[in-house]
């Protein structure tokens, strides 16, 4: 759908380097902008994630990932691409959740998030990655720092 209708689309109305295309995408849009990055289906070069929800499926994109990188640890080494994380640092407590909820909402969403991702892809040698916890922003919150990033890197002429 993207590939083939949505980018012909964008590049119908407007002017488009091909060689600087970005996609942006904070949680669940965040993890497919990063399932994006692993397959290459997109001719994409730059990545800005927020507070992407690698818990989902238990952790499966990591475990691709991981899968990747030991069929081939270098998998990234030679890869021009950017990819930049933001990481929500607060949690917020729903109001009037049940405790058994809450704690089984914990254990979902536990464990590994983005920031772990682009540690793995800098390990693997992805010369272009950064990631940022943003220890005052919650979920919702951290997309206009994300986005940020993301606008000040498009050229200003």
């Amino acid at each position: 759908m993207l590939k083939d209708k949505a980018l012909p689309s964008i590049r119908k109305q407007y002017l488009v380097d091909e060689n600087d295309v970005s996609l942006f995408g904070h949680s669940l849009a965040g993890l497919f902008a990063l399932s994006v990055f692993l397959d290459e289906s997109l001719p994409v070069q730059r990545f800005v994630v927020a507070d992407p929800s690698i818990w989902w499926n238990g952790h499966q994109l990591l475990a691709q990932l991981d899968a990747i990188l030991e069929a081939k640890p270098t998998a990234f080494a030679n890869d021009d691409r950017r990819v930049d994380v933001v990481v929500a640092g607060r949690k917020v407590e729903r109001p009037g959740i049940p405790e058994a909820m809450r704690q089984r909402i914990a254990a979902l969403r536990g464990g590994p998030n983005g920031k772990d991702f682009a540690n793995r892809l800098a390990a693997a040698g992805l010369r272009s990655v950064t990631s940022e916890v943003y220890v005052d922003e919650s979920h919702g919150s951290v997309i206009a720092p994300a986005l940020a990033i993301l606008l000040n890197s498009v050229p200003r002429d």
